[in-house]
């Protein structure tokens, strides 16, 4: 009976096993391993484990797959020299790794080395590092574990006798689109029963790429000019989201790819693909609110006030407030000042008076979630703050002061809560 190992040894290249082994830097490999570490909350075992590939020439390939998002980061250049597959557990590899690193020199090198052990007939990984001599036990001990490498390495390619896939690219800066999702982030929803909004919303168009998030009290959008051939658009979990950012640390350009069989209407998966790192996501199903309607090109009143002096008189009343106690902003009585304001009990917090430029603003007294508030200021760079609205009890936008109202990039619109009782 053949085992797993062989199998997948035999998948990669025929012919002798000869022992091979690759050196690098401790820290660079570890550093490999938390970028694409498993994702451990998954209920099936396949999940926790971690491909490793590498080849002679110093070429070295980390991956992990969950059925719903494909990570992977290399070094080096990849030649036509035999490829060598292991699947392991990755937070155990990581944990070995750590405590090698945690009391090891900055310089500690590691060696993978790849033997065949003829008389059990299967191959061994063994981690050398300080002196060191370390097993990495074989990941799984079923024939699952060449199926599961196969699914890894191939996943989401359709079987030759399948549907042909459409694919569109674009090519966006890596900083630039990290920002732009990190601008739009704290807007999506945790709420898994509604499982749409725990995703944002990419739309591609002719010149730009916007970005959307909603969890019903709150939303945004915000966009980055680039230059498209194609129309289309994609829902992206947050929890895949966060997985993958952790591989943009690096400038340069990417490739965003929407993938779909021939005949469907919607993108099903998303690649990413730029220099060392590839990711994949599945697209999330269902049909997202039209939030791009809400965001009125008229409005009847605006505000406008320094952005840090705004952010910090917020975060201060806010530490003197109970849970469920909103922040309530106040117009002076001459239109040239804002305050805000916030009851604890019998006590009540003041701010300073922030300067202010209105536009049909008077009377303005309004009420914010202290969270949803400041991640809103948080969200919106600039100087200036622009706080517009059409009635007080309606949704208010919050853009950048500095930014003439028929260009802006990012805008944020937050549901007020009612007004405490006035004594």
């Amino acid at each position: 009976m053949t085992t797993t190992l062989e199998t997948a040894e035999a998948s990669v290249a025929a012919g002798p096993k000869k022992p091979a082994s690759l050196t690098l830097p401790a820290r660079e490999l570890l550093a490999m391993l938390k970028k694409v570490r498993p994702n451990a909350r998954r209920s099936f075992p396949a999940a926790a484990l971690t491909a490793l590939e590498f080849q002679r020439s110093g070429w070295l390939k980390v991956s992990t797959f969950d059925y719903q998002a494909g990570l992977s980061v290399t070094r080096g250049q990849q030649d036509k020299s035999k490829i060598r597959q292991r699947l392991v557990m990755g937070d155990s590899i990581i944990h070995t790794l750590g405590e090698l690193v945690r009391g090891g020199s900055k310089d500690l090198e590691v060696t993978l080395r790849w033997t065949w052990d003829r008389a059990a007939e299967m191959d061994r990984l063994q981690m050398d590092a300080g002196g060191f001599e370390l097993a990495v036990p074989s990941s799984l001990a079923s024939s699952s574990e060449a199926e599961f490498l196969e699914v890894m390495t191939s996943w989401p390619h359709q079987p030759e006798d399948g549907p042909q896939r459409i694919d569109r690219t674009a090519i966006v800066d890596v900083r630039a689109f990290r920002d732009l999702i990190d601008q739009i982030a704290h807007a999506i929803s945790t709420d898994e029963t509604l499982p749409v909004l725990t995703a944002f919303r990419l739309e591609f168009s002719a010149d730009r790429i916007t970005a959307l998030a909603t969890d019903r009290y709150r939303l945004i959008r915000s966009w980055i000019p680039t230059r498209l051939n194609f129309d289309g658009s994609i829902l992206i979990r947050l929890s895949d989201w966060k997985r993958i950012r952790v591989l943009l640390d690096k400038p340069g350009d990417m490739e965003i790819t929407l993938n779909r069989p021939q005949m469907a209407e919607a993108y099903e998966d998303v690649l990413f693909a730029g220099k060392d790192f590839r990711a994949h996501a599945a697209a999330v199903n269902g049909e997202y609110p039209k939030i791009n309607t809400l965001f009125s090109s008229e409005w009847a009143s605006h505000v406008t006030v320094s952005a840090s002096e705004m952010l910090r008189a917020a975060r201060i009343i806010s530490t003197t407030l109970e849970r469920n106690v909103p922040l309530v902003l106040t117009a002076t009585e001459d239109g040239t000042a804002l305050q805000i304001t916030g009851t604890n009990g019998e006590a009540e917090s003041f701010s300073p008076r922030i300067a202010m430029q209105a536009e049909n603003a008077q009377g303005l007294r309004t009420a914010f979630n202290p969270k949803f508030y400041q991640d809103a200021l948080k969200a919106i760079s600039g100087d200036k703050i622009r706080i517009s609205y059409n009635e007080q009890g309606k949704g208010h936008r919050i853009t950048d002061g500095a930014i003439p109202l028929d260009r802006l990039a990012t805008e944020e619109l937050v549901m007020p809560v009612r007004l405490p009782s006035q004594r």
